[in-house]
């Protein structure tokens, strides 16, 4: 099941692939729903959704259960079309769209890469600039409207290009999950597997801050960033308090880590905290 909220429409889009539905909300309660025909989605899991206002398009990354690529568009989120179906090597993992270039580019299994300009009719091309005995999956695709600039994450590489389609290595880093731009201070934001990264030109990096903790999604918003990871916590209840307090001790400057709704949730049953890092645009340029 897959559900995105996309605060340009004031809508919540969602995808029930194993009840064969799809549907949408403006307030998360009260939904919009069409049945699909189980013929045509009945094994189609949504991995990933971005929308395009000059297209008035959503798109979105699905797979099936031999984790084949394939991409789906509808115009209301309601009624889906695939347009795209690979084979087994099309495993696809991000998308991203460029309305300078009015152009979607998506990444995936074996450095495979997909472009569009409409989101119906794609391209397929595999990058050159890896080993031919080394084809990577590209993990994340991202475009800075600012810079008019791609992005992608692979293969312990940071790669980059101007057009979507000729590429260029810029930096060996082991992020996985999509970086952020930061406009004001001209400064991207990356995770790696529990530290925040900092850089000014995707060649130079610096740890920001380093936590006990699997980071896993960041956000900037209002010029406050947050990243969310599990916190492992493999003891009891009076053990769990301890560790809190400990990474709360560890934090630097402006940084907090809060008990509280939304904040630092515990979950002592499956045995990890959900924690949200935050830290002010004052504090991200150190």
């Amino acid at each position: 099941r897959f559900t995105k909220y996309f605060p340009e429409l004031n809508l919540f889009v969602g995808i029930d692939h194993i009840n064969h539905q799809s549907g949408t909300s403006t307030d998360g309660i009260n939904w919009s729903i069409s049945d699909w025909d189980p013929l045509v989605f009945s094994t189609l899991e949504v991995l990933f959704m971005i929308y395009s206002s000059e297209l008035n398009l959503f798109v979105a990354l699905s797979a099936d259960y031999k984790r084949s690529g394939q991409i789906i568009t509808s115009t209301d989120g309601i009624n889906w079309t695939k347009r795209y179906e690979g084979g087994d090597d099309d495993y696809i993992e991000s998308i991203t769209y460029s309305p300078e270039l009015n152009l979607f580019v998506a990444g995936g299994k074996n450095s495979n890469m997909y472009t569009s300009t409409d989101g119906i009719n794609w391209t397929k091309y595999q990058l050159t600039i890896f080993s031919q005995y080394s084809l990577p999956s590209i993990d994340s695709v991202m475009y800075y409207s600012e810079l008019k600039l791609f992005v992608a994450l692979g293969g312990g590489a940071i790669i980059t290009s101007n057009d979507g389609i000729n590429w260029t290595k810029v930096s060996n880093v082991s992020f996985r999950t999509m970086m952020l731009y930061y406009s004001e201070l001209n400064l991207f934001i990356g995770l790696g597997k529990s530290e925040i990264y900092t850089s000014t030109n995707l060649k130079d990096w610096k740890s920001l801050i380093k936590i006990n903790s699997l980071l896993t999604q960041i956000l900037m918003q209002d010029d406050v960033l947050y990243v969310v990871g599990d916190v492992n916590l493999y003891s009891s209840t009076n053990d769990v308090k301890n560790q809190i307090d400990k990474l709360s001790e560890n934090s630097d400057m402006n940084l907090s880590l809060k008990i509280g709704t939304n904040k630092f949730t515990l979950s002592y049953d499956e045995g990890y905290a959900r924690a949200i890092v935050k830290y002010t645009n004052k504090y991200l340029g150190v």
